[in-house]
């Protein structure tokens, strides 16, 4: 089924006076409006922090695409460790009509962590970079069974000499056990080095020196005969200014003599807001008070006059151990005016004033990342001129005032939002009872209705998580296509959702819109307009390292369909990406005459050098604090899980979860259900249970007498005797994946995620009704519905409580 989203029409409007446009204003306006063409990319996912062993189920909505929407075939999503900046993760999905939708499968010996999940089609811009690209910040936490306990201490609280102190304290360690303890510390991204270990306790010392970037991060790997615990920490600033400070002129610039509104930002060296206090100074003598924020925002007014110097003083506190003053910009620098919008959260109609200490013709542009603009010709006087124009001509959303000379060169600009009480869609999903219990029944419906209440018609996501595994980092639909997508860095609302706090917006399109274009080139302005579509074409073998004598015929199977290949005297051979289409997680096998050990074979991804570029560019995300009793709650949820990994250890019973169905599978590979043993020859049949794929076990292996040496080993899958003469490649997956937590018998259902679901169609109805069983998991519950319709975007959030 093909969603048509609201379709773009583009218009220009221009005054009678402005008949005849030189072409070199022309040119420039449309150089301009090139840079700015965009795509609108979104997934999905379940919730925000996972365990190891879990999937990310993902539901991808791709549209407003400057190029044909069906030249993006391919999804490549990939995770990405933020302290590293390198990617843990990918796999690749097709994409048809612009939907995609799969899972990423965490693996059990993951590291916990921050990470960002990363998305981008194969189409690239005349610069290479993926013209639809998406990111969100996910956390991942690790609950194995653990047989000892490590805590990571800072012992200094800053620099001392250049360096500063830390320990490990290790215990819970049977005294007995032969143990082989290897701790490997890495400051920033720059050294990583091993720890001697002495007695229980492990001292490090990280010499300014070693750390590659400002703040950094220090991590310490903690492995004991293969059971890792990992560590990291925040190190004090290596700068002697804790606090950083940047000022936004509303426009763009101070001038001399003309009263200016001023948004200001104040973070902590590791980019966390800060709230503060602070006297704005002039010429050392105080003028007003200010503040920021819990999100660091704040804002000023200033009239500053020749001679003048204007500086903030902030007020000492936690982070702040004596009175810091900081120098505003410096005014006349720019352009000879300035701009002021009364409020840049409108509907209809967009109210501002330009001041100018000269008499000047300019341009007026209200445009957006649509292409819809509405340009004017005005003339300036050495007083202010006040603006009111009206906005029925463009859409709803983020757009830019951007005020030019007579050749359309930007000179001051200012974003509002505009038609913002405008609605499209009145979604709804919610649960026919606000409480259930355990083992219940769970019922919802969704309904979507325009606000005339008439039903629209649409294609949604549907996933049913705990509460506390979403976090404030998990953006909705709506704010990702109004906000995300528009500006970059956005600080993470108190509200959770920022579209619907208008002081929140206020703020950010002030400070986070802003641009001087007195330090902005045209040769920035680059045409965007040509794209390129990635795609799989070229395969290679060599034997023994060593280029082909002469073709070679090979076959693949493991995938949708078996496929013959001829190779070139070269090796090369031709190959689409049809060819390696798979059901999710499974590998293509391609199988040359031989042995195969005298092959080998390579198929050019071209995503992966891409998703590895993006992966280098991505910024650390900042977490919202978790409070202790959120912490404990999270945790007690997760033991249920530890404890049920214990019982299908120990238990004769069932083992559901850690193991397959009874007996070996067709490789003859099977799982000791009692000790946890992997292919142990001593295992009685009734205890033989087909192994998880990802899945660590235990190896015995039996010494002289009653002595036995146990090591643990992941299960990497079952390969057939054809497939065992034949070389894996990972394939692309066909996508459309469902899940529902619901146990094969009776065993209890831990799952935080308890109902997942993509491709859902809603019909001409406009309702649509889904069931699926609570779980074993005393809390509340998120219910979240995202897609599109024929009439908007669907974003649709409620929540009951399983008791």
């Amino acid at each position: 089924m093909k969603i048509f989203f609201l379709t773009k029409i583009f218009l220009c409007y221009f005054l009678a006076t402005f008949a005849q446009v030189p072409k070199q204003t022309t040119d420039n306006l449309n150089k301009y409006r090139k840079v700015h063409k965009n795509s609108f990319l979104y997934l999905h996912h379940d919730k925000s922090t996972y365990t190891n062993n879990e999937k990310i189920w993902f539901s991808a909505y791709l549209f407003k695409t400057p190029n044909p929407l069906n030249d993006h075939k391919l999804l490549n999503v990939s995770l990405v460790n933020e302290s590293t900046k390198g990617v843990v993760l990918s796999e690749k999905f097709f994409v048809k009509d612009g939907l995609s939708s799969g899972f990423l499968l965490l693996p059990d010996s993951i590291a916990p962590g921050k990470y960002q999940l990363l998305a981008n089609t194969n189409v690239l811009d005349h610069s290479r970079k993926p013209i639809a690209v998406f990111s969100s910040a996910v956390k991942v936490l690790n609950i194995s069974q653990q047989t000892f306990t490590s805590n990571f201490t800072l012992i200094d609280s800053a620099f001392k000499n250049g360096v500063i102190r830390a320990k490990i304290d290790i215990s819970g360690l049977d005294p007995n056990r032969k143990t082989n303890i290897v701790i490997t510390q890495q400051p920033g991204t720059k050294h990583s080095k091993a720890v001697i270990m002495k007695g229980k306790q492990a001292l490090l010392t990280i010499s300014r020196d070693e750390l590659s970037e400002n703040p950094s991060i220090i991590k310490v790997r903690v492995d004991i005969d293969g059971e890792i615990h990992y560590h990291e920490a925040k190190l004090p600033s290596n700068s002697s200014n804790d606090i950083d400070v940047k000022f936004y002129p509303e426009g763009g610039s101070l001038v001399t003599g003309l009263k200016s509104r001023v948004g200001f930002e104040t973070k902590t060296s590791d980019g966390r807001p800060i709230s503060l206090k602070g006297v704005l100074m002039k010429n050392d003598q105080p003028v007003s008070e200010v503040s920021t924020n819990s999100l660091g925002m704040g804002t000023f007014s200033i009239q500053p006059e020749v001679d003048e110097k204007y500086t903030l003083s902030l007020n000492p506190g936690t982070l702040i151990k004596r009175e810091v003053k900081i120098q505003l910009p410096e005014h006349s620098a720019g352009p000879k005016m300035v701009i002021h919008l009364e409020k840049s959260v409108v509907n209809d109609s967009l109210k501002f004033s330009i001041a100018s200490i000269e008499e000047k013709a300019i341009l007026i542009m209200l445009h957006n990342l649509d292409g819809e603009y509405i340009l004017l010709r005005s003339q300036l006087r050495k007083s202010p001129k006040i603006f009111n124009l009206p906005l029925n001509t463009l859409s709803k959303g983020v757009t830019k005032l951007t005020i030019m000379d007579e050749s359309a060169n930007p000179l001051i600009e200012r974003l509002f939002f505009a038609h913002y009480d405008q609605h499209f869609l009145v979604p709804k999903v919610a649960a026919f009872k606000e409480a259930y219990n355990k083992g219940d029944s769970v019922k919802m419906k969704i309904q979507l209705k325009d606000p005339d209440g008439k039903p629209s018609g649409g294609i949604i996501s549907v996933s049913v998580a705990q509460s506390n595994r979403v976090s404030a980092t998990m953006t909705d639909i709506e704010n990702y296509y109004y906000l995300n997508s528009c500006i970059a860095d956005l600080p993470i609302s108190n509200s959770m959702d920022g579209l619907a706090d208008v002081d929140y917006l206020e703020d950010v399109l002030l400070i986070k819109g802003w641009v001087n274009f007195t330090k902005r080139s045209n040769a920035s302005m680059a045409d965007s307009s040509s794209w390129n579509a990635l795609q799989f074409e070229k395969g290679l073998i060599t034997s023994k390292n060593k280029p082909l004598k002469k073709p070679l015929s090979l076959v693949s199977f493991g995938g949708i369909k078996p496929s013959i290949f001829t190779t070139n005297e070269a090796g090369e051979f031709n190959i689409q990406d049809s060819d390696l289409m798979v059901e999710q997680n499974k590998k293509i096998f391609f199988m040359v005459d031989g042995n195969k050990d005298n092959y080998n074979i390579r198929i050019e991804d071209p995503l992966l050098t891409v998703a590895t570029a993006l992966a280098k560019q991505s910024k650390p995300t900042i977490f919202e604090n978790l409070s202790n009793e959120e912490e404990r709650k999270m945790l007690k949820s997760l033991h249920n899980v530890i404890v049920l990994k214990d019982v299908q250890i120990t238990s004769r019973q069932s083992n559901i979860g850690a193991y397959g169905e009874k007996g070996a599978n067709a490789c003859g590979d099977y799982v000791d259900s009692n000790h946890d043993y992997l292919n142990y020859e001593k295992t009685p049949l009734e205890r033989q249970r087909k192994p998880i794929v990802g899945r660590l076990y235990l190896k015995r292996t039996d010494l002289e007498g009653a002595w036995f040496r146990v090591d643990q080993v992941m299960y990497t899958g079952c390969l057939t005797e054809q497939e065992r003469k034949s070389i894996a490649i990972k394939g692309i997956n066909s996508g459309k994946e469902y899940y529902m937590a619901v146990p094969a018998d009776d065993s209890p259902a831990y799952q935080s995620t308890l109902y997942w679901q993509s491709g859902l169609v809603v019909g001409s109805s406009g309702e649509l009704e889904l069931s699926f069983k609570a779980g074993d998991i005393s809390d509340k519950f998120l219910i979240m519905a995202q897609g599109i319709s024929s009439k908007g975007i669907v974003n649709a959030k409620s929540s009951f409580e399983i008791k």
